[in-house]
């Protein structure tokens, strides 16, 4: 039914109503002009076009059997172009007048849940939680994993330019009409010089998920630009307005008008993307890492729980993965980005404050590093892990200047590293990879590396579900535990999992979060006073204390968005943590409570 928007009453009659479709509607979307409504259904993968410059109310093209499952979303680029996408894990580009196919859209691994284009530029949401870009041409630019969960829409505000001195060209309205005229000519392409490819400016993406979460994207960088969380549901509509407004709508019964135009200068000091990793540095300084390209220090006081910004590090060109400090070694931290490690420390009393010092360049994009100083006969050397996407963990001693590669693990299934702690007593890291449950630990000492041993902790099996839908495990977060000198590992299910390494190893679980488990710290006040500090998706941060045959809460703290990442200090009842939109929060624990039964 189409309502008339002129005429105001308390009880609006549809000025037009339609009907072709013979099951239900999934997606309906007007052309930019105004003029041509498409609208698709779950009848055979059916989209209708429909005329509103006459008075037909039957559809003026009907595309049949368009793809092999449900279309879940159309999409028009122009007023002559249209994108549909469907779950059959494809997406296609339609000419709306002939009703041509003319590309196929193909790499989605799971149905394809929206779909929007301008100016020839084409994104995708996906079940599985990721965004696509791709050209009109088909070709898949790049992929975002935006939702920890499905992705339910997305949408494009793509800007163009042109030079000032650009001499008057025939009006073409875009890259689709261009195509039209020529009938997708090679030589077209090749003679073409007011390519829009060329004019480009801003291309802005937003998505939306299960997850309850609102992504801002700046594809053109690769980079994520900022996370918007206030939804208490999931979030199922998305759309941009001209100037970047975003409304979202979500099945907390609420819709949601941001401000988020990415290019507007921030008046906070916050990263504009999620926190990634952030490490306590020697001389009252955190260290905070971003998918924003930055990495920024902080000075804090030991008795506030307040930190000022003393300088932001901007020089990175890609994701800042991981930081990590060096105790004993003041001011000193190590930065991830791209396949570089550099190395930096801060000085107060010059204006730069943090000085780069020197790299180390492992030609494998870096997910994670850890760094802790070890004695080497009569001097000290640092032990430096370092976890690559590719799967593999390296083994480096750096001593008076010099580099030297101890150990190289390749993780069996090619799975990244995920997290990883230092025992300096046994001289060992354990390091955890993403979607799986192996646990590898490496001990190693100055100038050699000890034998390194792995174990798989398997989650309990459903007997009710086929072994392809028994759930995955796998550990975000690992500490050692001060206290028992036992390793502590934070699972996907929300579950702390103790480990005693022994052959084979003792284990025990207790479930302390109701999702995934971002963060785990053991935190000692004195020689009796153990805790353990937790980070959850669930928005929570828990403090622990061990009673021997449970954990204890003795505190709670809920976030406004979730934590990522969680760091402890050396003076003990401090710690840090960072979350999705780029924040980070110093807390203290004290010691006057006792553990809730």
């Amino acid at each position: 039914m189409l309502f008339d928007p002129n005429f105001i009453v308390s009880s609006p009659s549809p000025s037009r109503t339609l009907r072709a479709h013979v099951k239900a509607i999934s997606s309906i979307r007007w052309n930019p002009s105004g003029t041509l409504l498409a609208t698709a259904s779950r009848d055979d993968a059916v989209v209708l076009i429909w005329d509103f410059e006459n008075s037909a109310r039957t559809p003026i093209k009907q595309l049949d059997h368009c793809h092999g499952d449900w279309i879940n979303s159309v999409a028009w680029n122009d007023d002559h172009w249209l994108v549909t996408a469907s779950s059959d894990f494809s997406l296609k580009l339609w000419n709306a007048t002939s009703g041509e196919s003319k590309v196929t859209f193909s790499g989605h691994v799971n149905s394809v849940t929206g779909a929007s284009a301008a100016h020839g530029v084409v994104a995708s949401a996906c079940v599985d939680g990721s965004v696509k870009l791709w050209t009109h041409r088909g070709a898949e630019i790049t992929t975002f994993v935006a939702h920890t969960q499905r992705a339910n829409a997305c949408a494009l505000l793509v800007t163009l330019k042109r030079a000032a001195d650009e001499e008057p060209v025939e009006e073409v309205t875009d890259w689709a009409a261009e195509m039209e005229e020529h009938e997708w000519k090679e030589s077209h392409e090749k003679k073409r010089k007011d390519r829009i490819s060329d004019r480009l400016d801003h291309i802005f993406l937003a998505s939306v998920g299960d997850d309850g979460r609102v992504v801002i994207w700046e594809p053109m960088v690769a980079t994520l630009e900022m996370t918007l969380e206030g939804h208490a549901d999931r979030v199922v509509g998305l759309d941009v307005g001209a100037k970047g407004t975003v409304a979202s709508a979500s099945l907390d019964k609420t819709l949601r008008i941001w401000k988020a135009d990415p290019t507007a200068p921030s008046a906070k000091p916050w990263h504009s993307g999620p926190v990634t990793a952030l490490a306590f540095v020697d001389g009252g300084f955190v260290v905070t890492a971003s998918r924003d390209r930055t990495a920024k220090v902080w000075k804090y006081e030991a008795d506030q729980e307040q930190a000022r910004l003393l300088c932001s590090l901007e020089d990175f060109t890609t994701v800042v993965s991981s930081v990590t400090a060096c105790p004993t070694l003041r001011g000193h931290f190590m930065a991830s980005s791209g396949s570089l490690v550099t190395s930096w420390i801060v000085d107060e009393q010059k204006a730069a404050a943090a000085e780069w010092i020197y790299k180390l360049d492992v030609k494998s994009t870096i997910r994670l590093i850890h760094a802790h100083p070890v004695k080497a006969h009569e001097a000290s050397c640092v032990m430096l892990l370092i976890g690559c996407s590719s799967g593999d963990v390296l083994l480096y001693q750096l001593l008076s200047g010099t580099k030297t590669q101890l150990h190289h693990i390749k993780s069996a299934n090619g799975a990244p590293p995920l997290s990883t702690c230092f025992d300096p007593l046994e001289r060992r890291f354990t390091v955890t990879f993403a979607n799986n449950s192996l646990v590898h630990v490496v001990a190693g000492q100055p100038g050699k590396c000890k034998e390194t041993t792995a174990w798989l902790l398997e989650a309990e099996r459903d007997p009710e579900l086929p072994e392809e839908k028994q759930h995955k495990l796998w550990f975000p977060s690992v500490c050692r535990d001060q206290g028992r000198s036992c390793l502590r590992l934070g699972d996907s299910q929300g579950f702390v999992h103790s480990v005693n390494l022994g052959l084979p190893p003792k284990m025990t679980k207790e479930k302390l979060h109701a999702d995934e488990i971002t963060g785990i710290e053991s935190i000692r006040f004195n020689s009796e006073t153990d805790m353990l500090v937790t980070c959850s998706k669930d928005k929570k941060i828990c403090v622990w204390q061990d009673r021997g045959d449970r954990l204890g809460k003795v505190a709670e703290y809920t976030c406004l968005s979730s934590p990522t990442c969680l760091a402890a200090s050396r003076e003990g009842n401090l710690f840090a943590v960072g979350d999705t939109t780029g924040r980070f929060q110093l807390l203290r624990v004290w010691t006057n409570v006792r553990p809730s039964d």
